[in-house]
């Protein structure tokens, strides 16, 4: 497979079984009492293409395999990167997602902005609480939260 072909594939399964998120972290660290976290994974029980993405994209993300706690269902495989692996694949599958499209370009802004001044208090905080808030509500399930995303998909759209 050529590269382009390996990114929409990976593009795929992030869209159908991957997570991207970014939340809030408290911390003992930080003068705020918070950090911020980036995270994309996918999850899957299928070893083989599990074993695909660590062929494919070696010396990136981490894997890990591990059992639901419920006991009936098969073992899950999990892929994960961090940060600074974020702003290297994103840029390259974003262009392939549907679905994802839209955390992806958020997570990317908000890694940029986080990045260009990055001390015990960043400047951007206020940003970074609103994009945080925007995947919250992209990531919410539920019926309730796809009739609210839809409305405002459409309002969007007739603006």
């Amino acid at each position: 497979m050529s590269k382009a072909t390996d990114n929409a594939y990976l593009a795929g399964l992030l869209d159908g079984e991957g997570t991207i998120s970014f939340v809030k972290e408290k911390t003992n660290n930080c003068k705020r009492g918070y950090t911020w976290k980036f995270t994309v994974c996918i999850d899957n029980t299928n070893p083989l293409m599990m074993e695909w993405i660590k062929n494919t994209y070696t010396d990136v993300g981490v894997f890990n395999s591990f059992y639901d706690k419920r006991s009936n269902l098969k073992m899950k495989h999990r892929w994960t990167i961090k940060s600074r692996e974020i702003k290297t694949i994103l840029p390259l599958v974003k262009p392939y997602l549907t679905n994802k499209k839209e955390l992806a370009r958020l997570i990317l802004k908000a890694i940029s902005l986080q990045s260009e001044h990055y001390s015990r208090y960043t400047p951007h905080d206020e940003k970074l609480g609103v994009i945080h808030d925007q995947m919250r509500f992209l990531n919410s399930r539920g019926v309730k939260a796809h009739k609210a995303r839809n409305s405002v998909t459409l309002n969007i759209k007739e603006r």
